[in-house]
């Protein structure tokens, strides 16, 4: 009686890592998009609204950022903390979009070393 035996464990490792890390690369794309915090704070404005019968609070991802930006003493300042912002959205766009394929890459490893012969 033979048990179960797995062609490519190195695969399946490697795979497994791969998945970890798209996850990872998604979840901070996730975190740094200002689409995402924009939809997010317009969700809990709705909500805010709903619960306190028409008076929304200020979602507190957008007052963290409005804060950070107001902290800053020169306008020179502002617009760096805000071109900030910019920047990361740009590669949160491109890093959500690279974790995609690393997690579907890492599928197809994880597959492969269970089932490739």
């Amino acid at each position: 009686m033979g048990g179960l035996s797995i062609a490519h464990p190195g695969w399946i490792a490697i795979g497994v890592a791969m998945i970890a890390v798209g996850v990872w690369l998604i979840r901070w794309a996730n975190r740094n998009n200002l689409n995402g915090v924009a939809v997010s704070a317009a969700a809990g404005a709705a909500l805010s609204a709903a619960r306190n019968r028409g008076r929304a609070a200020m979602p507190s991802e957008i007052t963290e950022r409005y804060a950070d930006v107001a902290s800053a003493s020169t306008h020179t300042g502002k617009v760096k903390k805000i071109a900030g912002f910019g920047l990361r959205h740009a590669a949160a766009q491109v890093f959500g979009i690279i974790g995609f394929i690393v997690v579907v890459a890492g599928l197809m490893a994880v597959v492969l070393g269970v089932f490739y012969v």
